[in-house]
């Protein structure tokens, strides 16, 4: 006899996609924002009232629906960034590199990113004049 795992009839936020698992520098996603909200810090206990809160994008790209929760530090703090300057909204055409991983003080690490938002009415920012050596999100926008 089987049974139906309790799990078969759930779906992520946003109809579904892929999460993405920053795990190589130069990863990168790209595309239109088609859904944003916020969710807890999934560490958190569920009776934790201070639990963080993190923005979570899910993205069209080439590659289908990737669903970006801003767990990391720098880039939640560059998302909120987006937010604060440029209006981050549905639509608009979005970046995100991961570039790398830095030392901290105490033998901790951040993982670091480089995001550029595009809002639509903005225009397309000109060509650098020369390559850069790390991965950069503008150069994808």
């Amino acid at each position: 006899m089987t049974t139906e795992h309790p799990f078969n009839n759930l779906q992520a936020s946003g109809g579904g996609g892929l999460f993405v698992k920053w795990e190589e520098t130069g990863q990168q996603v790209v595309g239109i924002i088609t859904q944003m909200d916020v969710v807890r810090d999934h560490f958190a206990a569920i009776d934790d009232k201070n639990a963080a809160m993190h923005p979570r994008l899910t993205i069209d790209t080439d590659m289908g629906d990737q669903i970006v929760t801003c767990s990391q530090a720098q880039l939640r703090s560059k998302i909120i960034e987006a937010h604060q300057t440029t209006g981050l909204e549905v639509g608009d055409k979005i970046a995100i590199v991961y570039t790398g991983i830095e030392n901290l003080a105490g033998g901790k690490t951040m993982k670091t990113f480089d995001v550029v938002v595009k809002t639509p009415e903005a225009p397309t920012p000109p060509a650098a004049a020369t390559k850069k050596a790390k991965p950069s999100a503008a150069d994808l926008i």
